[in-house]
């Protein structure tokens, strides 16, 4: 594990891992351009103003989450993440910064309804665990599921709490947002990694029409300036975006 300083943060991660430690040991930071785009969209369109609770779901190490707390657009985080390593290493990453008492870590997986599932694991990549219906061998471990609507509920919080919801969670996606309804239908800003080649046509199609019935406009993020579109000018993807819903 290596700690560096990044100036108005520091990140502790294993530069071996691949592609998150070596692209920050190379570039200094994980999607962070990317990151700082969707806020400056938010804000243009008026989403993001008083701080509000960011929703990291699948926050691996937590580089969104500390992005998100560095940044001043949020005024704490709720981390969602299964992996127990990772879960560490996010907590590390917290305490680094002096954000622990802002950051909520929930140790399970996010889901369409409370159980227990499979995590299968990515020795060489700790982004790319997935959450399964069955184990696969030794690589596997069962891991608490929860919905986000369980989460909020627990906290005593409404949807309107949050400021934006980021998922990333290798092609469990979409049921993790079947957990939250209630924050899919008062169109909290979401930007989700969008795993078509994982959905297959038919669930993409059904994941995209579901999302598109609550948001106004969309975008597909990028490093550079970000473009909403009425949600109606977008087609289904076909490959694997990150999709901003607003």
């Amino acid at each position: 594990m290596l700690v560096q300083d990044f100036g108005d943060h520091r990140m502790a991660f294993n530069p071996n891992d691949d592609p998150i430690g070596r692209t920050i040991l190379q570039h200094g930071s994980w999607h962070r351009p990317q990151f700082e785009n969707i806020l400056a969209s938010l804000r243009d369109i008026g989403r993001i103003t008083d701080p509000k609770i960011f929703l990291d779901v699948g926050a691996n190490i937590g580089t969104q989450t500390i992005y998100a707390l560095a940044s001043g657009a949020f005024s704490r985080v709720i981390a969602i993440e299964p992996d127990d390593a990772n879960a560490r290493t996010l907590q590390m990453n917290a305490l680094l910064n002096g954000f622990e008492d802002r950051v909520d870590i929930v140790r399970a997986a996010a889901g369409a309804e409370m159980g227990t599932l499979y995590l299968n694991a990515n020795t060489t990549n700790s982004g790319g665990h997935k959450v399964t219906n069955t184990p696969n061998g030794g690589k596997s471990v069962p891991v608490k599921v929860v919905t986000i609507e369980s989460v909020l509920r627990n906290r005593r919080l409404d949807p309107a709490d949050l400021g934006l919801v980021w998922i990333d969670v290798e092609g469990f996606e979409a049921e993790a947002v079947a957990g939250m309804s209630p924050v899919v239908e008062r169109a909290i800003p979401l930007c989700i990694e969008f795993n078509a080649h994982v959905y297959g046509r038919i669930k993409s199609r059904e994941f995209f029409s579901y999302l598109a019935e609550h948001y106004a406009v969309a975008a597909i993020v990028s490093d550079r300036q970000i473009e909403f579109r009425p949600i109606a000018e977008l087609c289904t993807p076909e490959r694997t975006v990150d999709i901003l819903f607003a």
